[in-house]
């Protein structure tokens, strides 16, 4: 029987099944480099079936090559929000009421479970960087945000490519929006009104993706 390999004994005992297994897949390991050799050699027209090492070079292919199937991880699987990347203001394009003169503005949207974080930067026309930061869930519930005029913001998702947000002082709206995204996902378009300290102001945003 010659020299058995040492993974087939179990506690000094023979282990029968383990090296039936290696047995067996060796033959068939044989069985898949004769197949291509022949083919390398002849062409497929002369090849010979054998039914019986086709059997076990099929069940040799299921046992062992379950790696060629691609199999992604539940976090790979799910697809990435459209959102999400960074989007620079394309100032010409955008309209202000009243008139804005601040020089550049960027969004970075990063996904998160059932939401996004947000981070909103703008340069002054005196080139001085104003940044504020939510993050929300899309279940319409008030979340604190950081250095932004607005207490909390909320977030809902209308569909794929839609979102509506709200910002909040004291409890009350003082200022929604709809952000939708251009079917080729270039494009974000951020339409807002509001009303803050007596003024009543709206805007139509349009972002281009970095």
């Amino acid at each position: 029987m010659g020299v058995l390999p040492r993974t087939c004994l179990v506690q000094g005992r023979f282990n029968e099944e383990t090296f039936a297994t290696r047995s067996f897949r060796a033959r068939a390991w044989r069985t898949l480099c004769t197949f291509f050799h022949k083919r390398i050699q002849t062409g497929v027209s002369e090849l010979r079936f054998n039914p019986r090492r086709g059997i076990e070079f099929a069940i040799f292919l299921v046992t062992n090559c379950t790696v060629l199937v691609p199999v992604q991880s539940p976090v790979l699987a799910q697809s990435k929000d459209p959102f999400a990347g960074t989007w620079l203001l394309a100032r010409g394009k955008s309209d202000f009421e009243p008139p804005s003169n601040f020089f550049k503005r960027t969004m970075i949207i990063e996904s998160v479970d059932n939401g996004h974080k947000c981070i909103v930067r703008t340069i002054t026309d005196r080139q001085q960087t104003v940044e504020y930061v939510y993050q929300a869930q899309f279940d319409g519930k008030d979340t604190p945000t950081e250095n932004s005029p607005f207490e909390t913001m909320s977030l809902k998702r209308i569909d794929a490519n839609t979102i509506e947000r709200a910002g909040k002082i004291k409890g009350q709206v003082v200022e929604t929006s709809t952000m939708k995204l251009s079917e080729d996902g270039k494009i974000l378009m951020l339409t807002t009104k509001g009303s803050f300290e007596g003024q009543v102001y709206s805007s139509t945003q349009v972002f281009n993706r970095q």
